[in-house]
């Protein structure tokens, strides 16, 4: 199955970094291999974000993991545990893929990765705002 790249109505991309245009492919790749029918960027540089400010700069885009899929063969317990579990594995493989390790948990539950180059957030896992958020933010390199 292809999975093809689709934006949510109204989500601007104006001034997005190239760096970021990586992960894009990236994330579309993935979500391809867990049978996905597309990855939907869901923020850019529109909306209300953090006082970070990396959407507003082109430096980070949010995609929707409510589109990861369980297939039957994948149940483990209920429809929606088994999608999380998945939804967690494809973010895992993302994050391998952008040269990110896991950092941590937030406060509200949310998994958090950090590479050289990418920041990755999977948040709001099981609620209707469920998404994985990407931004660039490359590390200094130490001497």
């Amino acid at each position: 199955m292809v999975c093809h790249l689709e934006l949510k109505p109204g989500v601007r991309l104006h001034g997005t970094s190239p760096e970021i245009l990586f992960a894009v492919e990236i994330i579309r790749e993935v979500w391809e291999e867990y049978g996905s029918p597309m990855c939907r960027v869901t923020a850019g540089v529109d909306g209300a974000h953090s006082a970070l400010g990396e959407h507003y700069k082109g430096a980070a885009l949010d995609f929707s993991t409510r589109t990861i899929l369980t297939p039957v063969s994948r149940l483990v317990s209920t429809p929606e545990e088994s999608r999380v579990q998945l939804v967690r594995e494809a973010v895992a493989k993302v994050a391998s893929r952008l040269v990110a390790s896991p950092v941590g948990v937030d406060e509200r539950g949310n998994m958090k990765f950090q590479g050289s180059n990418f920041f990755l957030l999977l948040e709001d896992v099981g609620q209707p705002n469920e998404h994985l958020h990407v931004s660039y933010r490359p590390q200094a390199f130490g001497g």
